[in-house]
């Protein structure tokens, strides 16, 4: 089943394709409707191309060892999600689910790797993103060698209030 071409317009990954490309991207692409708490993609699993979501909010989610929860990050409408995967064709490193009634679509793998190929205004939106999460992640890790809990708290605080600056 296809998706409705005008859904893709939208999507500021594929804002700057010509209509005929996303006429095509959407004849191949896979929406899927979500319950909340159900998975989209399952730790471990190959790489099927990239998600995108339309609608309602899902996290990106992984496991303690002793089996807690633990959210790392959230999916808004319109964000793709399934880079890595799909880039490096190594399993997916976390579980992402919904936390809301969602509607998704897969683009399958093929059709991404060309369009990273011949469109690099792509292939860089990606690249970007990837860089965005790896600095979140190495601030994040600075922040857990700080000595003090009080310490981590106001470092946390600091960083909050400077990601919200930059959105401003």
């Amino acid at each position: 089943m296809s998706v409705d071409p005008s859904r893709l317009d939208a999507i500021p990954l594929l804002a700057e394709l010509g209509r005929a490309e996303r006429r095509r991207i959407a004849s191949v692409t896979k929406p899927l409707t979500l319950a909340k708490r159900q998975i989209v993609i399952e730790k471990q699993t190959p790489p099927q191309g990239l998600w995108i979501l339309l609608s309602g909010r899902l996290q990106g989610i992984d496991h303690t060892i002793d089996g807690r929860e633990v959210g790392l990050y959230f999916i808004v409408p319109n964000q793709f999600f399934g880079e890595l995967a799909l880039i490096d064709d190594q399993p997916h490193p976390e579980h992402v689910i919904a936390t809301a009634p969602s509607e998704v679509l897969l683009i399958p793998k093929a059709v991404c790797t060309d369009l990273m190929k011949f469109y690099p205004h792509i292939a860089t939106q990606i690249a970007t993103t990837l860089a965005n999460r790896v600095r979140g992640l190495i601030r994040q890790r600075t922040l857990l060698t700080l000595t003090t809990p009080s310490q981590r708290l106001a470092a946390q605080l600091i960083d909050l209030a400077a990601t919200v600056d930059h959105r401003a």
